[in-house]
């Protein structure tokens, strides 16, 4: 403290005896280092004044705030990018149409007229490799699935729009269901069959459950299930 006493009188002393008014930045700035360079060399010896140990704190309290603000301002534009989102919810789907056949009836589920739906058109990427994944959840019977893609094959040209996301048939109470993930303009039975069919080949047994992603269906790179329930397909 005497060494900084008498550095800072002669600094005060030179500033008057040689110096005009204003003090020339470089000595300001020397004398500044030789302290800061005093008080470094005696700081392991003497204990730190108050206010440096409250700027101390006070730093890190002012990193915190600023680490928890951006976080709420992460979290709060991916809660607003999923509020933003065309994509409805699977649970919205309702029976579009039902035909009853020799073989069960046959059931098909989309969306109302004027829900929100996903645009028709994605991204272009590599698709139609038809990456077929199964599952143990949601099985259907397999035969029940087999008279499924039959009646789509013997309908192959038969259009569905573009609300419908899943058709079903339901023999002797079992019920199978083809869907797909993404609206689909100038869909048509036929286009459904070819995934379907891979994931009978690849999943099935007495029962079925899979999916075939980078499905092309009529040009829309989108996923495709089978199983026993009409919704529950997501990209």
């Amino acid at each position: 403290m005497l060494i900084l006493g008498f550095l800072s009188a002669f600094s005060n002393s030179f500033t008057w005896a040689r110096a005009p008014p204003m003090t020339p930045p470089g000595l300001k700035f020397t004398l500044a280092a030789t302290l800061g360079l005093l008080a470094s060399l005696t700081h392991e010896s003497c204990p730190q004044p108050a206010i440096a140990l409250g700027l101390k704190h006070s730093a890190k309290n002012l990193a915190m705030i600023f680490k928890f603000n951006a976080a709420l301002i992460l979290s709060t534009l991916a809660f607003f990018q999923a509020c933003a989102s065309p994509v409805a919810d699977a649970s919205d789907l309702v029976v579009l149409s039902t035909q009853e056949t020799a073989n069960g009836t046959i059931t098909i589920w989309g969306y109302p007229d004027g829900a929100s739906k996903r645009a028709d058109t994605l991204e272009k990427r590599q698709c139609g490799g038809n990456a077929i994944t199964c599952s143990g959840s949601h099985t259907a019977d397999v035969n029940s699935c087999r008279q499924l893609i039959s009646s789509l094959s013997s309908n192959s040209g038969s259009g569905l729009g573009t609300s419908p996301r899943s058709i079903c048939t339901t023999q002797n109470g079992n019920q199978c269901c083809v869907s797909w993930a993404d609206a689909v303009s100038g869909l048509t039975q036929g286009d459904l069959v070819d995934a379907a069919q891979e994931i009978m080949n690849d999943c099935g047994g007495s029962s079925v459950s899979g999916l075939s992603r980078d499905t092309d269906l009529n040009g829309v790179c989108t996923t495709q299930c089978l199983s026993n329930r009409a919704d529950g397909c997501t990209s």
